[in-house]
Formats: C-alpha cells, structure tokens, sequence
C-alpha cells in the first residue's frame, strides 16, 4: 500500500480467495438483511438522522408537487457493504466521519500515528480477489442477486462451490 495516493502498489493476479469469510459474509447478509448497505462501506444512523433520511430522501414529485418523503425508518443501526463485513468480522475498525460513514478503516492492532486503509483494498486483501473480483463484489449497485453470482464466479476460481 502506498500511503501517500492511498493505491495498492500491486496485489498478486491470482490471490487465493477466503472462502470461508466470504461464505461468513454472505450467511450474515442473509440472517440480517437490515445490516446490508451495498451502497456505503459502512453506514451508521440514530433516531435523529434514521436510515431513511440517509439514503432515501430525495425529492420526489407527487401529485404535481415536490416533495421530500417521511422517513420510513428510525430506528438506530449500522449496516456494512460486503466489504465492510468482511472487515469488521475480520478486527478492522471503521473510523467513522461526521456524516456517519467509513471510508477509512484500522487494522487489527492499530495505534494512533498508524495509516489508515480504505475500505476496498483492506477488504480486497483479506478475501483473496483480484481486483476485476473486488471490482464487481463491491459495486454500490449490487443487489443480493448480484453479489452471489460474483461470488460463485470466485468460489469457481478456486475450485469449490458455495
């Protein structure tokens, strides 16, 4: 990782890919829809600014008028993508900015003073993938569908199934 442009300097073409924490990945997505958000690394919210208000509140024309919908949930909660489960079961720490998001996360064992990683290449090297595979895994546009087709492709790479 080269700090000063926040790139990886290179990752092998060929990585072995971590099945098992992808598979850990895909079984939380699954039992706990609500702490999936394919479209932030990582994503915090209150009761004050809820989910909804984050993500969801664009102006929308109804009846001829604009209008900004009601939030529809305010709970409190974190939700990652899939790369930032990957992270978080794997120790690294999301360091949150004002806006409730993480861009930058610790490694297992950071100390103040140490760099800070983005969030996509931390998380491309602890799965194994390429970056064509880290590409298409971590795309904001990804719905579940999506993420389990890229997945198998992975999985296929290294010889196993899902």
């Amino acid at each position: 990782m080269n700090p000063d442009d926040e790139t990886p300097d290179s990752y092998p073409a060929d990585p072995v890919p971590n099945l098992p924490l992808l598979r850990k990945v895909l079984t939380q997505i699954d039992n706990e829809p609500d702490s999936w958000e394919q479209s932030h690394w990582a994503l915090q919210w209150d009761s004050t600014w809820g989910r909804s208000d984050l993500l969801h509140r664009q102006p929308k024309l109804i009846d001829g008028v604009l209008t900004i919908p009601e939030p529809q949930d305010m709970s409190c909660g974190t939700a990652f993508c899939v790369a930032g489960h990957a992270l978080s079961m794997t120790g690294w720490t999301p360091q949150w900015n004002l806006e409730g998001q993480a861009n930058y996360w610790s490694p297992p064992g950071y100390t103040d003073g140490d760099a800070l990683v983005m969030a996509e290449y931390a998380a491309q090297d602890v799965l194994g993938l390429n970056n064509a595979e880290a590409t298409l895994l971590f795309d904001e546009l990804n719905d579940r569908e999506s993420v389990q087709r890229v997945a198998e492709m992975i999985a296929a790479r290294a010889g196993e199934a899902l």
